[in-house]
């Protein structure tokens, strides 16, 4: 595996403090052609492997014992699958167009893309849960038992019912949704093109929130505070008191990728870094393939 420079725009937390990161080579600029995928934890950086493909999305999921599996999704219709100490096993999506969201659900694990289309992967076995909308869908969640989440393209936002019925939802707005975030309520955060920020609750019903023009990418949620990243900066979110910018070690232009939190954990991808908050405070991780190995410790996130 041949050593480049690495830009990274998917990061998976984990609840023991490990990172799992889809990175891409930067003298590819924004058309990448391969995935690097990678763990990061306080023992150092391990390389899992290079993937033929672009990585759209990724995800834990949950097993049997105390490590998670690691779904990776590439837009060209395969889904990966890292098991604890085995091999990693590709399963090809039944479809024609591309597939852009990943989720892990209590029955299975879930991927929509283009035209709408939402698919399960259960057993080893695909299955078809229906066309939700003929537009394109980025992102989709499971906010209960038995209840799905997209999010798509024009303000499109639907839910599915245990009984495997769509239902479109009034987002109120025209803008792309780009992303979306279980909470423990039952409901969701979704973010979008142009600042857009929305709460799903738990009765299905949509809050329009707000924050400035730039997209929002990602979104997670630690101890009850929501964070995003909005291309130049890592936001967290208050109802009532809106974003505050998070103060951390971030390296001076950094942008920002991707966030997850799991655990007490937050890792936050910008450019070429990757960050880690925890109880230690921050801590900044550099690929091998950038630089040596090296750690911040800063102030609290909050």
């Amino acid at each position: 595996m041949t050593s480049t420079p690495l830009y990274f725009t998917k990061v998976v937390a984990t609840t023991s403090g490990d990172a799992f990161l889809c990175g891409h080579a930067v003298e590819q600029g924004s058309e990448p052609t391969f995935t690097r995928f990678a763990k990061a934890n306080d023992s150092g950086w391990v390389q899992l492997g290079d993937v033929g493909a672009v990585i759209t999305d990724a995800t834990t999921v949950p097993g049997d014992g105390e490590r998670p599996s690691i779904a990776v999704l590439a837009a060209q219709g395969v889904l990966r699958l890292y098991r604890p100490g085995q091999q990693p096993v590709d399963f090809e999506i039944p479809t024609s167009g591309a597939t852009l969201g990943l989720a892990s659900g209590s029955d299975g694990i879930y991927v929509c893309g283009v035209d709408g289309q939402v698919l399960r992967l259960a057993e080893g076995e695909w299955e078809q849960m229906g066309q939700a909308a003929s537009v394109d869908l980025f992102g989709l969640a499971e906010v209960s038992p038995g209840h799905l989440v997209v999010v798509g393209s024009h303000g499109f936002i639907a839910h599915r019912t245990p009984r495997g019925r769509w239902q479109p939802l009034s987002s109120g707005t025209e803008h792309d949704l780009l992303c979306i975030v279980a909470s423990d309520d039952g409901g969701a955060w979704v973010g979008g093109d142009a600042g857009t920020l929305l709460r799903l609750t738990a009765d299905f019903e949509v809050l329009p929130h707000s924050h400035g023009d730039h997209s929002i990418d990602a979104l997670a949620l630690l101890d009850g505070a929501l964070y995003f990243t909005a291309v130049d900066t890592l936001f967290t979110y208050q109802p009532g008191t809106g974003a505050t910018a998070v103060n951390g070690p971030f390296a001076p232009d950094a942008e920002f990728h991707c966030v997850s939190a799991a655990g007490d954990f937050l890792w936050v991808s910008g450019d070429q870094h990757v960050y880690r908050f925890g109880p230690a405070g921050w801590e900044q991780f550099l690929c091998p393939d950038n630089a040596t190995l090296t750690m911040w410790i800063g102030t609290s996130a909050h």
